[in-house]
């Protein structure tokens, strides 16, 4: 069981830090146009939503049987005799992300290939993206049944969004205060 615990664990921290990557895209597109002229800006944007990508590849589209996905995950505990109801598929609207995913894992992450305009996927989408996947984590780990699981609520969610935007909002109005 401590195996399992272990595994759930380490998806919801994956999980949670690529809403972190998503509240941070967020946070500094409403203070600068992630398309703007400034270098750092874009670059900063584009690392983020690589990151993004990558996270959700790893959670979702990785297919190493040894990786610590959602669906090895799901195998786990079946093996383990948890009888796990939560069903494995991204939304049909969402699939057609898969191959922009991949892809985006496969030349800008993985080769460093010098065309990165394949992260041209909507921050909104990746969002919707990781919503499903941690229902998906969510549901197996009711079936887990075990008081040491924590759910990823919404409202943590929430606290992660607000948190990102109110130290942006305070550094904001200290530069105000600064000039």
């Amino acid at each position: 069981m401590r195996d399992i615990i272990n595994r759930y664990n380490s998806l919801s921290s994956l999980i949670i830090k690529t809403y972190i990557d998503v509240a941070l895209f967020e946070s500094i597109s409403t203070l600068n146009d992630p398309k703007s002229s400034d270098i750092i800006v874009f670059h900063y944007c584009n690392l983020i939503k690589q990151d993004a990508c990558l996270n959700i590849w790893k959670l979702f589209f990785d297919r190493n049987k040894l990786a610590n996905t959602l669906k090895t995950f799901n195998t786990l505990l079946y093996k383990s005799k948890i009888k796990s109801k939560t069903k494995l598929r991204l939304s049909e609207d969402l699939k057609s992300y898969e191959s922009i995913i991949k892809n985006v894992r496969q030349k800008v992450i993985a080769h460093n290939d010098a065309i990165q305009n394949e992260t041209n996927i909507p921050i909104e989408v990746l969002k919707r993206i990781l919503d499903e996947l941690r229902t998906m984590l969510n549901g197996m780990g009711k079936d887990i049944n075990d008081d040491s699981i924590i759910q990823i609520t919404d409202s943590y969610v929430f606290s992660i969004f607000s948190k990102v935007k109110l130290t942006e909002y305070l550094k904001h109005s200290n530069e105000l205060i600064k000039d």
